[in-house]
């Protein structure tokens, strides 16, 4: 009977403590299974939830990796631009020959 205990779902557990007396060996073993469920499922969501933070600050590294080249290249093409805006600012200034 106890390894059937195991095997039966938290909800189920908690229909029948209701039939126990209170105190009584058979509230305490369920509340025990319980106990012990819960922890399990708290666990394996705790396991989940680091996986995906992990996976998580990985693509968020990438992401940045990305966005500083974006700006080098960002950089560069406006010194380029603004290069090219103040050669053709003082060629247009000079008076033609």
């Amino acid at each position: 009977m106890p390894q059937q205990d195991h095997e039966k779902p938290i909800e189920q557990l908690i229909d029948e403590i209701v039939s126990y007396r209170a105190g009584s060996e058979k509230a305490a073993r369920n509340h025990a299974i319980i106990d012990l469920k819960t922890a399990k499922l708290i666990e394996s969501a705790l396991d989940e939830l680091r996986l995906a933070t992990n996976r998580n600050a990985e693509s968020s590294d990438a992401l940045a990796r990305r966005v500083f080249w974006l700006n080098v290249v960002i950089a560069v093409a406006t010194v380029v631009a603004t290069i090219v805006a103040v050669a053709t600012f003082f060629d247009l200034n000079q008076p033609p020959q």
